[in-house]
């Protein structure tokens, strides 16, 4: 866009700070699991509808799927889906038909298997990077970070504990 005059080279050299690579969604598929759960929600609500869960047959669908639409394709199969869920669970009928064909075999088990081990992943990788986050901004000191983040200082502690980070290592040289 440089190149084009479509985008000021000043401006990309002052906002080119740190580069973030984010892989398509059909490299993290570990993620659909929360992506999904957080677009049912803001859905949801957007249509002041009840916010259903995600059926296993329907969780195990969106799983499998490629989605070459990234990201915004999962939210748009979200959002049909709730639109069409007259129940409190999203199932295969309120997902499109050409989503649910794209599954050459839907393996229940294995895929529910697959679903809990990524949400469980997704969610430490989200909590990991959440009280590393909070320890930077709090200089390393626990207490404010612990209440910083809305935790006790006893489950900030177990948190860091858990996920064995050394919270002395995000202070501040003094000097």
């Amino acid at each position: 866009m440089i190149e084009s005059g479509q985008f000021r080279q000043d401006l990309f050299y002052r906002l080119n700070i740190i580069r973030i690579e984010v892989p398509s969604l059909r490299e993290r598929k570990g993620d659909i699991p929360q992506l999904a759960d957080h677009f049912v929600s803001t859905v949801s609500a957007s249509y002041g509808r009840p916010v259903p869960s995600i059926g296993r047959e329907a969780m195990a669908v969106l799983m499998s799927y490629d989605y070459p639409g990234n990201v915004r394709e999962l939210e748009n199969f979200i959002r049909r889906a709730v639109i069409l869920c007259n129940s409190d669970s999203i199932q295969l009928e309120h997902l499109p038909d050409e989503l649910v064909r794209s599954t050459p075999e839907v393996r229940i088990s294995e895929d529910l298997g697959q679903f809990q081990a990524a949400k469980a992943k997704a969610v430490e990788s989200f909590e990991r990077a959440y009280l590393t986050s909070a320890l930077s901004k709090c200089g390393g000191i626990v207490s404010r970070a612990s209440q910083f983040s809305g935790l006790s200082e006893r489950n900030f502690h177990e948190k860091l504990k858990r996920y064995k980070i050394n919270a002395k290592s995000f202070r501040m040289p003094r000097g």
